[in-house]
């Protein structure tokens, strides 16, 4: 997005929806919808920015220099529940607790059970490192979660390749 010029603010929450799939309670089932305020802030970030129309069932694209018809997201799409629903996401009811949909950010037990992985008094060095950062109360949960997937990545291979 960002060739299509597109301001930081759209291309942040972009990530964000775009990441839903990566998330561990999205994988396992526990939440399937996507939360109205999120899509909401999507929308607002991005309304006034161009995208053309990629045919029937196929979400919108950003405009890059190449785009023959391009048009304001906000001139083809109404809210935010409409732009998630058109990217394809099951839109949560409004009113709905946000631990039960995805609203862009890893919580508590979800860094919990990544941590459960590895046995706490373990004595490893990756366990060290899980704990260390869970403790930490100034990252963000989201950045927690990210290190500890990549950690748990890294000590996988690790281990296998020797």
């Amino acid at each position: 997005m960002a060739l299509a010029g597109f301001p930081p603010a759209c291309m942040q929450i972009s990530e964000k929806v775009f990441c839903m799939n990566c998330h561990p309670s999205v994988g396992t089932g526990e939440i399937t919808t996507i939360c109205p305020k999120l899509c909401n802030s999507w929308y607002n970030a991005c309304a006034n920015e161009f995208f053309s129309s990629q045919g029937i069932n196929v979400p919108p694209a950003p405009c890059y220099g190449d785009a023959v018809v391009c048009s304001q997201l906000s001139s083809f799409i109404a809210n935010g529940r409409d732009m998630c629903k058109v990217f394809g996401y099951e839109v949560a009811l409004d009113g709905t607790n946000k631990k039960d949909c995805y609203d862009g950010h890893a919580n508590a037990a979800t860094l919990a059970g990544a941590e459960a992985e590895v046995e706490e008094d373990d004595g490893s060095l990756l366990g060290e490192i899980i704990q260390m950062l869970t403790e930490q109360p100034t990252i963000p949960a989201a950045v927690v979660a990210v290190l500890i997937v990549l950690l748990l990545l890294a000590f996988g291979t690790h281990q296998k390749l020797e």
